[in-house]
């Protein structure tokens, strides 16, 4: 990810979103101080770094709504990152 913002801001990037947990840190935020990064589901929060998370749990509800009505069945299943 290093290499991947040393090229936006070569290119004149002023906003980079990180769409997953641990991409930025404040290290990384600092050595770029005219870039503003926004962090999915982050932690970290500096001048330049903020972190942002949507309400996951109303498009996973009508996303399993949807499945249901269009199986076979009527059954789905669900696959999580926790148990």
């Amino acid at each position: 990810f290093n290499q991947t913002v040393a090229s936006l801001s070569a290119q004149g990037y002023k906003m980079i979103f990180a769409t997953s947990y641990g991409y930025v840190n404040k290290a990384l935020a600092a050595k770029y101080p005219n870039i503003l990064f926004e962090q999915a589901t982050g932690t970290d929060v500096s001048k330049n770094l903020s972190e942002y998370f949507g309400r996951g749990e109303d498009t996973i509800f009508l996303s399993g709504m949807a499945a249901g009505y269009a199986s076979k069945t009527g059954k789905i299943g669900d696959v999580l990152a926790f148990p």
